[in-house]
Order: structure tokens, then sequence, then C-alpha cells
């Protein structure tokens, strides 16, 4: 879970630099790649063989970083009206939830890549016996 939270702690803020950053003109829709690309990384820093293993993982990191996103990006946005709790409590779980479903979707991609490449590596190993 170590390396799924440094791969959150990475792309928050290249996410950030699409969202409130210099890039935000020029690449807006590109944004999406940078979740999608946060879910494949997840799934490939992990040591595991099997599907069903990454899914635990992968659920929570989508969730927990487009969560911490979403606050941070309401915590950039923020112009000092109000309390800071409740423009927190004010943000739609709609945005957070899209987000995380497009970095389990990535995920998923990456569960895909892990799997070609162990079918490659395991048909490479027969040929040389």
């Amino acid at each position: 879970m170590k390396k799924v939270l440094l791969v959150i702690a990475i792309f928050i803020p290249v996410g950030l630099l699409f969202v409130a950053g210099p890039f935000n003109f020029v690449l807006q829709q590109w944004t999406l790649l940078v979740p999608i690309m946060a879910g494949v990384f997840m799934v490939l820093v992990q040591n595991e063989d099997r599907s069903y293993r990454f899914l635990p993982k992968l659920i929570v990191g989508s969730l927990l970083g487009s969560f911490l996103f979403f606050l941070l990006v309401e915590l950039y946005f923020w112009n000092g009206e109000g309390p800071l709790l409740q423009h927190f409590f004010s943000i739609e779980v709609d945005a957070p939830l899209i987000l995380a479903s497009i970095c389990f979707w990535g995920g998923l991609i990456g569960i895909s890549l892990k799997g070609i490449r162990a079918l490659l590596t395991e048909s490479k190993h027969k040929r040389k016996k």
C-alpha cells in the first residue's frame, strides 16, 4: 500500500499543474490522462500475480487520491469567503467519484498490461525449454 500512496503523492501535484497551474489553458483535454496514468501506475507498482489482489488497493487508492485531489483543488480556489470547513463540505460528491472511476478504469488497463506481460514472458520461457 506504500507504493500506491507514493503514486498518489506523485500524481496529485501533476494533476494540480494541469488544473490550477501553467498548463491549464493549453492541455485542457489532456487532463484526463493524469487519473488514467495514476490508475495504471497503481497497478504496475504492485508485486501481485492475481488480478483479484490488485482490486482492493486500486479501489482504495483511486477513491483516496480523487478525494484528496479535489480537496486540494477546492483549497486552491477558495477565496476566503465563509469558513473553510463549510467550503469543503460544499464539494459535490459527483466530481471526485467520476475521477475515481476514471482512475479505476486506468487500473484495469494496467491489470491488462500486466497480464499480457505475464503471458508473453511465460511463452518465452516455454520456447527456451
